[in-house]
């Protein structure tokens, strides 16, 4: 479910602060809002097991960090001789 359009986007204040430095900024809110000052900013975003790199591009803003951090692995069939 979305979040209402009268309320702003969620974004956590501690990504706009860090948002300055040009190395990996480091999160566990997978529910912050990605806005414009983000682009091509990199990100290590928290899958619930690991920190996942991401870069961001100006395609991304409006979506979720969440969106780019897989927390499932992919499962592929082993090939039999």
């Amino acid at each position: 479910m979305s979040r209402s359009k009268w309320k702003i986007p969620f974004l956590e204040t501690s990504l706009l602060k860090t948002s300055q430095t040009n190395f990996f900024i480091t999160s566990s809110s997978r529910n912050s809002t990605i806005v414009h000052s983000f682009a091509s900013k990199n990100f290590k975003v928290h899958n619930g097991l690991l920190f996942f790199p991401v870069q961001i591009s100006n395609l991304m803003v409006g979506r979720k960090l969440g969106e780019f951090s897989l927390t499932r692995k992919i499962h592929k069939y082993k090939k039999k001789k």
